[in-house]
């Protein structure tokens, strides 16, 4: 989780416990690479700085006690999330930029099946 949001997921976190209850919900998540010989190959840099980063439209599981799961969208909306091969034509990127990470977020990599709590 990256410390922007960092204190919103310990928010909902201390909800979830407090009530007992399971929140399903969607936030931005973000990746930084300050040696970006680790870094994914979509990775963006990050303005005024050496890091790189990732970003993705994400979902978040938190059950109560428990450390939330997370998702990363794989199937993009295009032009809303992605920008349409941008990987072979990458001017369409620069073309298309709307400063506010629309259009630009990177795809996840892996399917998740939440799991939640046992009973």
């Amino acid at each position: 989780m990256t410390p922007s949001y960092k204190n919103e997921a310990a928010r909902i976190q201390n909800f979830v416990d407090s009530f007992k209850v399971s929140i399903l919900t969607g936030m931005p998540h973000a990746n930084f690479y300050y040696d970006s010989t680790k870094a994914p190959a979509d990775a963006k840099p990050v303005k005024n700085s050496k890091a790189v980063y990732t970003s993705y439209n994400s979902i978040l599981f938190f059950t109560p006690h428990n450390k939330f799961e997370q998702y990363g969208k794989i199937k993009l909306v295009p032009f809303g999330e992605k920008v349409p091969l941008v990987d072979i034509i990458p001017i369409l990127g620069k073309w298309i930029k709307w400063n506010v990470g629309i259009s630009s977020w990177n795809t996840g990599t892996d399917t998740l099946v939440f799991r939640g709590t046992k009973k």
